[in-house]
């Protein structure tokens, strides 16, 4: 218990210090996250080697240098390079190739979806991102452990209760008011939309984190690295955060800007 306090007390520092800063010092923190993430991914899924993690800082630096501009063609274009490249290469096969696609769409561009935030200037919604799912998440680990009597799902995480899931909510939909007076956010949304939406974006952080555990699963992992003393890796310190980027993005450009 000790272990995870402390290294999550870590993180919320480095974050803050990130998102505080803003600028080169949020990017390179990000592409940071990114490299680990991809790193600990490969690994988990069997398929850690040169062909495979070159791809994926490759399709980072095609990210920073073009956006989202072109980025089909140019997966279509890497997907047939390691199909050619399989020719001569008994690592590249299939399920390779699908499992690094995996890592295209759930690690590197939601990332760098947050990094797109912090360029157009939007650092608020950053963090809310991640008061969201880490409160949510730290409210239902303790409800849950406490008052937790009935499992949510188990047989994806079988020590994550409904009473957990409801604690989280409840517990992120508090800290969330608190930030909306504080950061005011009565400039972009009226406080009853916006509780609406914190209130679904928490459920959506806790899908998250059962999305991570169906995924370790399937690979036979338990975390997806040991960077995180008490939590795991920091793909496992992610999971929730990541499957909200893009709704977040969404809504900034449709709703907000």
């Amino acid at each position: 218990m000790l272990n995870r306090v402390l290294s999550a007390a870590f993180a919320i520092v480095l974050l803050f210090i990130a998102i505080y800063n803003g600028g080169w010092i949020f990017r390179l923190m990000g592409y940071g996250v990114i490299a680990l993430a991809l790193y600990e991914y490969y690994t988990s899924a069997g398929i850690m080697n040169t062909y495979t993690f070159l791809g994926g800082l490759l399709t980072v630096l095609f990210l920073e240098l073009r956006g989202f501009e072109d980025l089909i063609i140019a997966l279509t274009f890497m997907m047939m390079a390691f199909l050619v490249a399989g020719l001569f290469s008994e690592n590249l096969k299939l399920d390779v190739i699908g499992k690094f696609q995996v890592s295209v769409f759930y690690i590197m561009i939601p990332i760098y979806m947050l990094l797109s935030l912090e360029v157009m200037g939007y650092m608020n919604f950053i963090g809310l991102i991640f008061l969201i799912a880490w409160f949510s998440d730290t409210f239902a680990f303790f409800t849950g452990r406490f008052l937790g009597r009935h499992p949510l799902a188990p047989a994806i995480s079988p020590k994550k209760t409904i009473e957990g899931a409801i604690g989280g909510i409840a517990g992120a939909l508090f800290m969330s008011l608190v930030y909306y007076q504080v950061m005011g956010f009565e400039a972009y949304m009226p406080v009853v939309f916006f509780s609406v939406f914190v209130i679904g974006m928490t459920a959506l952080s806790q899908i998250g984190d059962l999305v991570a555990s169906k995924i370790k699963r399937t690979l036979n992992v338990k975390d997806f690295g040991k960077v995180m003393p008490g939590h795991g890796g920091i793909l496992d310190r992610f999971d929730s955060v990541i499957i909200l980027i893009p709704v977040v993005y969404y809504v900034v450009l449709t709703v907000i800007m």
